[in-house]
């Protein structure tokens, strides 16, 4: 009875040590692919509106 009650208290130990890491896991994963996809976003919508502004300024500006 001892044993298996130790042994199930390992197991607790285990998971509470486990999953801590599992969230942080997951908190970190979700950032990185957040902080890609918004940085990837900013970067293609920074260049359209630069190759934008520069065709608009050749081709539709007086000169």
């Amino acid at each position: 009875m001892i044993a298996a009650n130790n042994a199930e208290g390992q197991s607790l130990i285990k998971l509470k040590i486990y999953f801590p890491h599992a969230i942080v896991c997951v908190y970190v994963c979700v950032c990185v692919c957040v902080c890609v996809y918004v940085c990837v976003c900013v970067c293609v919508c920074v260049c359209v509106c630069v190759c934008v502004c520069v065709l608009l300024y050749i081709y539709y500006i007086p000169k």
